[in-house]
């Protein structure tokens, strides 16, 4: 009975994996081939096509990020993705998340800033604590409009902490 729970759990989980896949990818990857597609039809000078080349390959690597979340949520739900506890300074942690996300604020007009107790340590997984916040901060910057703040905060609580991150 344990082995088949285990079992239907991962086909479970393979199942929202591909539908999670196929509805986070479809929307870029089709901006990416008509954006290639115009360009293919359109006569453009070499400065015109190097920009469009450093475009397709930033949204390329934004893909690549996603695809990478998309499989370590998959190896999560299917129960087999260790979680390897360790001492974390937590305002290093964030700082080093938000570097990440910085440019893209700036670039979309965004006011980013955090406020973390620089002495807190957590006893975590550094990984998918760092990738559930880079899904945060990417979502924060994809969906608040030109000139909104995003904020990070950190509170701590009496047996917890509470990190919370906020948009306009």
């Amino acid at each position: 009975n344990h082995m088949l729970e285990r079992v239907e759990r991962a086909v479970s989980g393979l199942q929202r994996f591909t539908q999670d896949a196929a509805h986070e990818l479809r929307t870029p990857l089709s901006a990416l081939r008509t954006r290639l597609e115009i360009a293919r039809r359109k006569s453009r000078d070499a400065i015109t096509f190097q920009t469009l080349i450093e475009e397709t390959l930033e949204e390329l690597d934004a893909q690549h990020r996603l695809l990478d979340a998309l499989l370590l949520l998959a190896r999560s739900d299917a129960g087999e993705l260790p979680v390897k506890r360790q001492p974390v300074v937590l305002h290093a942690l964030l700082a080093e998340v938000i570097s990440l996300y910085e440019a893209i604020a700036q670039e979309h007009g965004q006011h980013l800033c955090m406020r973390c107790p620089q002495e807190l340590v957590l006893l975590t997984d550094k990984l998918l604590l760092s990738r559930a916040l880079a899904n945060l901060l990417d979502n924060a910057c994809k969906y608040t409009p030109h000139g909104g703040h995003i904020v990070v905060q950190v509170e701590r609580r009496t047996a917890d902490v509470c990190i919370r991150v906020s948009d306009t």
